[in-house]
């Protein structure tokens, strides 16, 4: 994960992810790869969109479906 500081600016850092993923998500709910493949020309790289979803989850900002099929935003 590359976070902003004096080497890195903030649109370069994985910041910027986490807000699309938000937005993405804030539609409607999407499974893995729908996100993924949204979020691949934002990224670089699927580990960056995965490291993403982690802090969201450690965040509380999104969470899996009841059917664990989907991931979804809970604000």
């Amino acid at each position: 994960m590359r976070l902003p500081d004096k080497v890195t600016p903030y649109a370069l850092s994985s910041m910027p992810l986490f807000v699309a993923v938000l937005k993405a998500l804030e539609a409607k709910d999407l499974e893995p790869s729908e996100l993924i493949s949204k979020m691949a020309k934002k990224s670089h790289g699927l580990s960056e969109i995965m490291e993403a979803l982690d802090l969201l989850f450690a965040l509380g900002k999104v969470e899996f479906t009841e059917d664990e099929t989907r991931i979804r935003y809970v604000g």
